[in-house]
């Protein structure tokens, strides 16, 4: 996916990053959170903050 708008991490286990970040996204949660891999790390991010790069 590519990131929508930049969001800094929350929490410890959360993924921060800057608008048109390509993440990999390895789950996706009922409550719109996802888990992933990016340049920067890995961890949850808000999934209304990507969209699908292809």
């Amino acid at each position: 996916v590519v990131t929508l708008n930049p969001y800094t991490r929350q929490k410890g286990d959360e993924l921060s990053f800057s608008e048109g970040t390509i993440i990999c996204i390895t789950r996706r949660y009922s409550d719109g959170w996802c888990e992933g891999i990016g340049s920067e790390g890995s961890g949850f991010l808000p999934g209304n903050y990507v969209q699908a790069s292809c």
